[in-house]
C-alpha cells in the first residue's frame, strides 16, 4: 500500500468502542486517554479491514483494558459539532461543500456499544500503557477529568440503566 493510500485510509477510518459495565450496570470501566493522559475515556479504536464495528469494539476493549463480555446495544449519540452553523448563513457555500463537511464528521464519529463485562484478564496487549479503573456510574459522571464524549456516554448509561424510576 502506498503512503497516499495509507493516508487516505487513516482519514476515512471507521472507529468503534465499548462502554464496559458490570452485569448490573452500576459500575463502568474507564481507561486513561493516550492523547490526554490525565483524562478518562472508554476504549475505542479503528475498525480493521474485513472487521465489523461490533468486532472492532470488542477487540479494542480487550486490547486496551483486558475486558471481555457480552456485547449489548449500540448507543446512538447525536453530536453537535463546533462550527456546524457556519453553513446556515453562507449563501456562497455550495451544497457539495456542506455534504463534504457532514461526510467528514460521519467518518470520524465512533460507533459505541454496551459491553457487559464478565471477565477482566490480567494480561492484555496494552497492559501498562494506561490506567484502567472501575467506577460507580453515578459517581463517574461527576469526575472532573472526563473527555466530553465519555461524559455523554456515562449520562446515557446512568439514565438508561441506573437512575431509579
Amino acid at each position: 500500500m502506498s503512503d497516499h493510500e495509507k493516508d487516505m485510509e487513516r482519514k476515512h477510518r471507521q472507529l468503534a468502542g465499548c462502554v464496559p459495565v458490570s452485569a448490573d450496570y452500576t459500575r463502568c470501566l474507564l481507561i486513561t486517554s493516550r492523547h490526554f493522559p490525565n483524562d478518562f475515556v472508554f476504549p475505542k479504536g479503528g475498525v480493521k479491514r474485513g472487521e465489523s464495528a461490533e468486532e472492532a469494539a470488542v477487540r479494542e476493549t480487550w486490547e486496551e483494558c483486558g475486558a471481555v463480555g457480552e456485547l449489548g446495544e449500540e448507543i446512538l449519540l447525536y453530536e453537535e459539532h463546533a462550527g456546524e452553523e457556519q453553513f446556515d448563513d453562507n449563501e456562497d457555500m455550495e451544497d457539495g461543500d456542506v455534504n463534504e463537511q457532514e461526510d467528514k464528521r460521519k467518518r470520524h464519529r465512533p460507533r459505541w456499544f454496551i459491553l457487559k463485562v464478565n471477565q477482566v484478564h490480567d494480561d492484555y496487549p496494552e497492559k501498562g500503557q494506561r490506567l484502567c479503573q472501575w467506577f460507580f456510574v453515578k459517581q463517574a459522571r461527576h469526575l472532573p477529568n472526563l473527555r466530553p464524549t465519555t461524559r455523554r456516554l456515562l449520562k446515557y448509561v446512568y439514565r438508561r440503566f441506573v437512575k431509579p424510576g
